[in-house]
């Protein structure tokens, strides 16, 4: 369903303006033009799935706006636990802010993700977000922030970019968490749906499993970094037992306290066992 906004000659414009009246005229809504579909898993036994990318989603509670299907689709393949997924496109009936009420309404949807090259109800956005971020993160990744990636915006979804910095203001202000590249896009959702919300009279705590000491040592090293409390079980009041519950599962050399070392044992079930 591409050529219609996106296309900047006066016959495509005047398409574009001719299939929004006729949507009018019949009391129609749609998805796109430009679209690469949606995913549904509100019915969790039989998810309506008509999405034109590869992508097989599973039912969860990660809904997802992509103006890019292509994005969209890789965010589905990535997180694979999805609530809702829409390809939006040129937006020319719904908006991106129409589909985020929705999901902010949703009692489903527990973390909220955003592809976007530019807003068409900036004001609406900022007005949702104030409420939404209250009750389940929105995580936000903004395309078009350089002065060619604005001109291939315009070009791709007919999208008006807008200023990095005047987003990134309205996020902070509204709770809103930024992405800068779609591999920190995928770990923040992940972060989110995990980690969120916080606790409020402590740091947050973390256990580490892995098969290797360096790794789980330099984890150790991020995670006090970022205010995030490796727990040590020889203080901690069952933590004696849950060591020598692992124990059992592990040789005795192993580390013998968090973060867990596995030394590379070659049983198969230690992770699934120390978990």
């Amino acid at each position: 369903t591409a050529g219609f906004g996106e296309v900047k000659t006066e016959d495509r414009q005047d398409k574009n303006k001719e299939l929004v009246k006729l949507a009018e005229k019949g009391g129609l809504i749609f998805v796109g033009p430009n679209s690469m579909g949606f995913y549904s898993s509100e019915d969790r036994s039989s998810p309506l799935h008509l999405g034109f990318g590869f992508m097989m989603p599973r039912p969860g509670s990660l809904s997802i706006v992509s103006q890019s299907g292509t994005m969209g689709t890789i965010l589905c393949n990535a997180i694979q636990q999805i609530r809702y997924f829409v390809s939006s496109g040129n937006e020319a009936s719904l908006t991106l802010e129409d589909y985020l009420e929705y999901y902010a309404r949703d009692k489903g949807t527990k973390t909220i993700a955003l592809f976007a090259e530019g807003l068409r109800q900036g004001s609406r956005f900022v007005e949702i977000c104030s409420e939404t971020t209250k009750k389940k993160p929105i995580i936000f990744l903004k395309a078009g922030t350089s002065k060619s990636g604005a001109r291939a915006a315009n070009s791709h979804t007919g999208s008006i970019a807008g200023s990095l910095d005047i987003y990134k203001s309205v996020f902070k202000q509204k709770g809103v968490i930024s992405a800068d590249q779609i591999e920190q896009f995928i770990y923040l959702i992940k972060g989110a749906q995990y980690l969120l919300p916080l606790p409020t009279s402590d740091r947050l705590r973390a256990g580490i499993i892995s098969g290797g000491g360096g790794f789980v040592v330099h984890l150790t090293d991020l995670c006090e970094k970022n205010g995030i409390n490796v727990v040590d079980l020889r203080t901690e009041r069952n933590g004696p037992k849950l060591i020598d519950d692992i124990s059992k599962h592990l040789p005795f050399y192993w580390s013998h306290n968090n973060p867990v070392d596995l030394v590379a044992t070659r049983n198969p079930n230690a992770y699934r066992n120390v978990i």
